[in-house]
C-alpha cells in the first residue's frame, strides 16, 4: 500500500479496496472542502514507531490563508489507520470561516467488495448494518452498557447519531464503537478528543457513510494560529468480532498505553484510598500499620479535602466542604502541618507511592486564583469558574500548580477530577467572540498541552483520569493516563453494588486493558474484592469504614489479614490484563445470569467467575479460549476464606469444559491456570 493513497482515495488493509473515500470534511467560506481543488503536498516515510508508517499530507486553501495538516499513521499488520488533523492560519490576514468540521468522513460502497465476498445487498441495498455502540459513564448501573442500533434501508431507520451533551468525551457515549457489515466484516472507530463530539453513521443503497467531528463550528484563525482537532482511528477486520477486539486491545498495549522513562508500561497501582480530610498523624499511622502487615500495596491514595484555608474539617469526605473549596490549592495546615511532604516521605520510605486528587479545571468564585486573575476564568453560574486552559497563562498556572505538588510535596500519581459540564462555559465564550466552537477547541488544545507537559517533565508520572468517574476516556487520553475510577456509581450512588463493576469489566475490557474501580473495605467479602480487582485493586477507606489505626480493632485485623493475599492476586490478574480478553458467559446485564471472564497470555491465564445475588445456578459452566485439549494444566483456585490457593491438576479436555462451583449467592472464584506439559 502506498501511504500517500490513504487520504482521499483508498484504505486497503487486507489488499482489498474498502473505501471510496476517507478524508476530513468541512466548509470553508461556505464551500465544501475538496482535496482536488486545494494544493496538496505529501511527506512520506516520516518518523514512526516500529510497525507503523507515517505520512503527512498538507492542503493549502485556494485563497492561500488556511493549511489543513493531516498526519496519517498506518499500521498494516494490525489493520489500523490513525487520522490526526490540524488547521493553521498561513496568510497575512485572518482565514475564511471554517464550519461543520468533521475530522473523519468515510464513504464505503458494498457493491465493490472483492470477488468471493457476498455483496451484502438486498435489491442493490445494504440489507442491515449494526452500529456497536455503548453508553458512556453517567453514574448509573447502565454505565458502558451496549446499545446496538441496526440500520436498515428505510426512512427513519437508516441513520445513527451519537452526540455529546457534556464537555467530556465519554459522558454520553463511549468514543469507541463498531460498525458490523456482517458476521465477519467489521469496522471499529476510536475518537481522540477530550471534549464534546458527534458521530453520524448512515446507509443508503449500497453505501455506508461514517462521519466524526465537533458538535458545531464556525470560526476563523489568525495568521500563525494553529489548532489540533479530533483524532480518529479506524480499524478494519475480516473475521470474528472477539478476535478483532483482541487485536484492538493489543494495539492499545503496543502503541497507546503510557510508558515511563525506561519505556515500561505504567501500571495501575494497587492502592488504598483515604479522604484528604484526615490528618497527617492518621495517615502516618496507617502507613506504618500497612507496612508492618506486609500489605503489598503499591501506593496510598489521598482523595479530595486536603486543601483550602487552615481549618478543622470533618473526617468523613461526604460530610466535609471539599467541593466548596475547590480551586484553593493551598494545603490545609491544620490537618496537614508541614504540608503533605511528611506523608509522602513516610510512604516512600516503605516503598509506597502517593496518589493525590486535584480538580484543576474548576474553581469556586472566591478561590484565590479567581480573585487574583479573573481573566483566567470563565463564569457561567454563580458558584463555579472554569479555568480557561485555552489561555496560555492559565494553562501555565495549571502546569505550575501540579508541578509544585509533584516536586515539593513528593506526589507520584496525579488524580485529575472534572466535576462539571463545560459546554455552557464554552458557549458563553463563543457567543462573546462570535467564533462558534473555538472556545472548546482552544480549551482542549490547552488541556492536552497541560497533560503532555506533565508527562514530558515527569516521565514516570501516572495521571489518573477521573473526570467525575470515567467521563473523559478517549483515544487521546488513554495514551496519557489511566482511568482509575471508571464510574462514580461505585462510590456516590451504590458503593456495594458489585454487579456494576462486573458489567464494566465485561463491556470496557474489549476496548481497554486498564480501567479500574474500587470496593469498600467492609464487609470485605471475596465477592466484592473479585468484582473490582480486574486491572488493579483499590481498597476504598474514604469514609473510615474501618476505624483505624487501632491495631486491636477486629475489623482492622480481619482486613489486614486479607490484604497481602488479595494484593498478590490483584498483581497477577493485572499482568494478564495486558493479554487477550474473552467473555465466558452471556448477557451480564441480566443479573440473574452467572458471570465469568477470562484474561490470557499464551499458555496461561486467569478465569474470574461469579454467582450473583439473584443467581440460582450453583455451578457455572465455562469454555475458556485457547486451551490445548491434549495437554495438562495446573490450577490455583482462590475463594472466600482461603489464605492460600487450592491446587489442582486437570486435563486440557477438562479445562476446556470447566465447571466452577459457587454454592452461595454473592460468591466468586478466581482460577489461575498454566500449562504443565
Amino acid at each position: 500500500m502506498n501511504p500517500s493513497d490513504v487520504l482521499g482515495l483508498l484504505v486497503d488493509f487486507n489488499q482489498e479496496t474498502l473505501a471510496e473515500r476517507i478524508s476530513p470534511d468541512f466548509l470553508y467560506d461556505g464551500l465544501q472542502f475538496s482535496p482536488e481543488k486545494w494544493t496538496k503536498s505529501v511527506k512520506e516515510n516520516q518518523q514512526a514507531k516500529a510497525g507503523q508508517e507515517k505520512t503527512i499530507v498538507e492542503f493549502i486553501s485556494p485563497d492561500g490563508k488556511l493549511a489543513l495538516n493531516l498526519q496519517v499513521v498506518v499500521t498494516p499488520g494490525m489493520g489500523f489507520v490513525e487520522y490526526i488533523p490540524a488547521l493553521r492560519g498561513i496568510g497575512a490576514e485572518s482565514t475564511g470561516r471554517v464550519s461543520n468540521f468533521q475530522s473523519f468522513s468515510m464513504l464505503w460502497n458494498g457493491k465493490k467488495r472483492p470477488e468471493g465476498k457476498s455483496p451484502l445487498t438486498l435489491a442493490g441495498r445494504l440489507s442491515s448494518v449494526v452500529v456497536r455502540r455503548q453508553f458512556g459513564s453517567q453514574c448509573t448501573l447502565q454505565d458502558f452498557l451496549p446499545q446496538p442500533q441496526t440500520l436498515m434501508p428505510a426512512p427513519g431507520f437508516d441513520t445513527c447519531v451519537m452526540e455529546s451533551t457534556r464537555g467530556s468525551s465519554s459522558n454520553d457515549w463511549l468514543p469507541f464503537f463498531g460498525i458490523d457489515i456482517d458476521d465477519t466484516t467489521h469496522f471499529n472507530l476510536a475518537i481522540g478528543w477530550p471534549g464534546a463530539w458527534k458521530a453520524t453513521i448512515k446507509t443508503w443503497n449500497s453505501c455506508l457513510q461514517a462521519q466524526v467531528g465537533l458538535l458545531k463550528t464556525d470560526f476563523q484563525l489568525e495568521p500563525g494560529e494553529e489548532v489540533e482537532l479530533p483524532t480518529v482511528a479506524l480499524q478494519t477486520f475480516d473475521g470474528q468480532l472477539e478476535d478483532m477486539q483482541n487485536v484492538f486491545r493489543q494495539y492499545v498495549v503496543k502503541y497507546k498505553l503510557p510508558r515511563d522513562e525506561q519505556g515500561r508500561i505504567i501500571l495501575p497501582p494497587r492502592t488504598m484510598m483515604f479522604s484528604g480530610t484526615i490528618t497527617n498523624d492518621a495517615l502516618l499511622k496507617y502507613i506504618d500499620l500497612l507496612d508492618k502487615a506486609n500489605s503489598g500495596l503499591d501506593s496510598i491514595w489521598i482523595d479530595a479535602g486536603w486543601y483550602g484555608t487552615d481549618r478543622e474539617v470533618a473526617w468523613e469526605l461526604h460530610q466535609s466542604d471539599w467541593s466548596c473549596t475547590v480551586g484553593d490549592w493551598r494545603i490545609n495546615q491544620v490537618n496537614h502541618p508541614g504540608g503533605l511532604k511528611p506523608v509522602t516521605d513516610a510512604a516512600h520510605k516503605v516503598g509506597m507511592k502517593v496518589h493525590l486528587w486535584v480538580e484543576t479545571e474548576r474553581a469556586v468564585a472566591d478561590a484565590p486564583a479567581v480573585k487574583k486573575h479573573p481573566e483566567w476564568f470563565v463564569a457561567a453560574d454563580h458558584m463555579n469558574r472554569m479555568l480557561d486552559l485555552g489561555n496560555p497563562e492559565a494553562c501555565d498556572y495549571a502546569i505550575e500548580t501540579i508541578s509544585d505538588l509533584i516536586e515539593n510535596q513528593g506526589i507520584d500519581c496525579y488524580r485529575e477530577d472534572f466535576n462539571f459540564n463545560t459546554i455552557p462555559f464554552w458557549n458563553q465564550a463563543d457567543n462573546e467572540s462570535g467564533q462558534i466552537g473555538k472556545a472548546e477547541i482552544k480549551f482542549v488544545n490547552g488541556f492536552l498541552r497541560f497533560w503532555r507537559t506533565l508527562r514530558t517533565k515527569f516521565p514516570s508520572l501516572l495521571i489518573d483520569n477521573c473526570s467525575s468517574g470515567g467521563r473523559r476516556i478517549d483515544w487521546t487520553t488513554i495514551s496519557l493516563s489511566i482511568p482509575m475510577w471508571r464510574s462514580d456509581f461505585s462510590c456516590v450512588v451504590s458503593p456495594h453494588n458489585c454487579e456494576a463493576n462486573q458489567m464494566a469489566i465485561a463491556f470496557l475490557s474489549p476496548w481497554l486493558p486498564f480501567h479500574c474501580s474500587g470496593h469498600m473495605l467492609t464487609p470485605g467479602l471475596f465477592y466484592d474484592f473479585a468484582s473490582a480487582t480486574v486491572t488493579t485493586s483499590i481498597f476504598n477507606n474514604c469514609d473510615r469504614c474501618w476505624f483505624m489505626p487501632e491495631p486491636e480493632n477486629p475489623d482492622a485485623q480481619r482486613i489486614l489479614g486479607n490484604l497481602h493475599v488479595r494484593t498478590g492476586i490483584a498483581k497477577r490478574v493485572r499482568e494478564y490484563c495486558l493479554g487477550d480478553f474473552a467473555m465466558l458467559t452471556a448477557q451480564p446485564q441480566n443479573l440473574t445470569n452467572p458471570f465469568a471472564v477470562q484474561f490470557s497470555k499464551g499458555d496461561s491465564g486467569v478465569i474470574l467467575a461469579y454467582r450473583r445475588p439473584r443467581g440460582g445456578d450453583q455451578v457455572v459452566q465455562v469454555s475458556p479460549k485457547g486451551i490445548d485439549r491434549n495437554c495438562v494444566y495446573n490450577l490455583e483456585i482462590f475463594e472466600e476464606g482461603l489464605k492460600a490457593p487450592r491446587l489442582a491438576t486437570v486435563s486440557g479436555e477438562e479445562l476446556a469444559r470447566l465447571s466452577i462451583e459457587l454454592p452461595e449467592p454473592r460468591s466468586a472464584k478466581i482460577v489461575f491456570y498454566s500449562k504443565a506439559f
